[in-house]
């Protein structure tokens, strides 16, 4: 778990400081009158014990939002694979094949990624072509939007522009999922907008 191993290794410090602490008060209960008051006794162990309990909590929320920011996904193909980025810097996740399609010259195919895909809140996911198979095969991707609330199998529009049929084989990475910020707001209807200098004008206003 991600959340856990984070956690631990941001807060691991704080289990030796709340023995060492219990240790010392423990220490000075054991030098004090062994006729006090019993429940004066544990008066020491509050504050180590507030601060384990505060540090708990902070456990339980990592976890919590860590949980809500990720994006979560079920395979539902047996020759699935999960979403992958190749190198710490890549924005985009790696999507393969689960099959074996072949998109015929000028035509497109419906490629299969055996993925149920649940998107983080505020996003969307956009499947975006890889730029080696555009460059060397002139494939493109499109319709490429999966909102949050989507719980179907995630499948990648290919368009094949080139002369000769292109052979998708079962593993294969056919696009990539990127994850992009959105903004939904809420939608008025006005009777009155205010002017710009630009105005109504349209395509090629600025010049070609």
């Amino acid at each position: 778990m991600v959340g856990l191993e984070k956690y631990i290794r941001e807060y691991v410090w704080i289990l030796p400081v709340y023995l060492f602490i219990s240790y010392g008060c423990l220490s000075d209960m054991a030098r004090m009158d062994k006729q006090m008051n019993p429940d004066y006794l544990l008066y020491p162990l509050v504050p180590p014990f507030i601060l384990f309990l505060i540090h708990v909590i902070l456990f339980v929320y990592s976890i919590y939002k860590e949980s809500a920011c990720s994006m979560k996904v079920k395979l539902v193909h047996k020759k699935a694979k999960l979403p992958k980025r190749e190198t710490s810097g890549s924005c985009g996740y790696d999507l393969s094949s689960c099959e074996a399609v072949t998109i015929p010259k000028r035509g497109l195919a419906v490629v299969n990624t055996g993925l149920i895909v649940i998107i983080p809140n505020g996003h969307y996911g956009r499947i975006a072509p890889r730029s080696g198979l555009t460059v060397k095969h002139s494939l493109d991707v499109g319709a490429g939007v999966i909102d949050i609330s989507f719980r179907g199998e995630v499948k990648v529009v290919l368009f094949n522009h080139s002369d000769q049929d292109y052979c998708v084989k079962e593993g294969d990475r056919i696009a990539q999922l990127l994850l992009e910020k959105i903004s939904m707001e809420m939608v008025f209807e006005v009777y009155h907008i205010d002017q710009t200098e630009r105005g109504s004008n349209g395509f090629g206003s600025t010049g070609v």
